[in-house]
Order: C-alpha cells, then structure tokens, then sequence
C-alpha cells in the first residue's frame, strides 16, 4: 500500500530576506497545488490521502495526527509518500526520532519532489543517514530565519 501525505502550509508572512510572503490563502494554494503535483501518479492511483493540517515549523512529526495517522495505519514494508521532506520535518532532532521509529516499523519514506526526491528517508544505511541529517540541519537553519 502506497499512501500521499499532503501537508498544510503556515499563514503567509514576512520572510527573512525582506520579501512579503504569498498572502495566507494564496500560499496555501499554490502549496496544495506543488503538493498535489509531485503526488500526482499516487494520487491518479487511487493512494489514500493524508492531510497534516499542522506546520512542521515547531511540532515534531511523530506529535501530529496527520502524520501518525498514516504511520499507524501503514503495515510492514509499505511505502508513506511525502511531496517534500521540508513539510514534514524542520529540525534534526525531528529526523533523529522519526527514522529510528520507520526503521523498526519496517516502513519507508519516499520524498518525491525536492533535494531528497525518490530516496526513502527511512533507507537504513550511513549514506542516508547522513544526507537526511544534513538536510534536516539545512531545513532548521532555514526555519529559524523565518
């Protein structure tokens, strides 16, 4: 079983380098629209959708119903579908204590659009571990100038 995972945006604001946001429901849609896009053979396919109403600016992913919804629901050797690696995770420590958990879980994670796009996050060797932790430290860095 494959399943897409659609997350919300946060409300348009100012961003760090001085430029306004999209207005909140304009950013909101052109999100949907990025998400739906990179999820769309999943989607074409009947794959069941998940909405993270939640931003991944504070909140760990392992804390938010919309991600542990799928997470619970997912068996053995299923695949969970993200648009991109930035709408579920913003911080190390959130990739710390979500790979750890798909691992055991025996699931994967599939980016499908963006820097990580087509690698399963939850791939259990040094060379992932190390892209991930990267880009999670990357993600950070970026959330904490918003």
């Amino acid at each position: 079983m494959d399943t897409a995972g659609l997350a919300r945006p946060t409300r348009g604001r100012q961003r760090a380098h001085g430029r306004p946001a999209l207005p909140g429901a304009l950013h909101r849609q052109a999100t949907d629209a990025r998400q739906r896009h990179a999820l769309a053979p999943l989607l074409a396919a009947g794959a069941p959708v998940y909405e993270d109403p939640a931003t991944s600016t504070r909140q760990l992913s392992l804390d938010r119903a919309g991600f542990t919804r799928p997470l619970n629901e997912a068996a053995v050797g299923n695949t969970i579908h993200i648009a991109d690696a930035a709408r579920l995770f913003r911080s190390v420590a959130d990739s710390l204590a979500l790979r750890p958990v798909l691992i055991r879980r025996g699931l994967h994670l599939r980016v499908e659009s963006g820097l990580l796009s087509g690698i399963d996050l939850a791939s259990d060797d040094p060379g992932t571990k190390m892209m991930v932790n990267v880009l999670a430290t990357v993600l950070e860095f970026q959330r904490d100038m918003i």
